[in-house]
């Protein structure tokens, strides 16, 4: 059978939620943000952050929270702040599925994409990862 975008998409996700268990997953939607949108997450109950679709422009631009430092991070700024919060992401997994990421990094100047490289791990996923890959 042919394997599109969607079978890839829902390998990825499933993947992850089936990894960390699905209630323990905050899933975002990261394809048209400008910023990720965490005021979901509960430290605690939440013991990884899935990020779909996410840009590396969006890692890039926000290095330290996705480093998951022990610093906490504002997110949600703007001139007078009234939307903004805080999030303690410290020791949470940071889950990134992409189908264009490695098309993205190279792309990206050559400063950007080794940090990228060099901070995460990348797990190219083109079939179910129970499977044995067909030759």
């Amino acid at each position: 059978r042919s394997r599109g975008l969607g079978d890839v998409y829902k390998r990825q996700t499933q993947y992850i939620l089936n990894v960390f268990g699905d209630t323990h997953v905050l899933e975002l939607s990261c394809g048209t943000s400008v910023t990720p949108d965490l005021r979901r997450f509960r430290r605690g109950a939440h013991r990884a952050i899935l990020f779909d679709e996410c840009p590396a422009a969006l890692v890039l631009r926000f290095r330290k929270l996705f480093q998951a430092s022990s610093a906490k991070h504002v997110l949600g700024e703007s001139a007078t702040n009234i939307a903004s919060y805080e999030v303690w992401v410290m020791a949470v997994c940071m889950c990134i599925c992409s189908n264009t990421w490695s098309q993205e990094l190279e792309e990206l100047p050559s400063r950007d994409a080794e940090w990228l490289r060099h901070n995460s791990v990348h797990v190219q996923v083109e079939s179910p990862l129970w499977e044995q890959p067909q030759t």
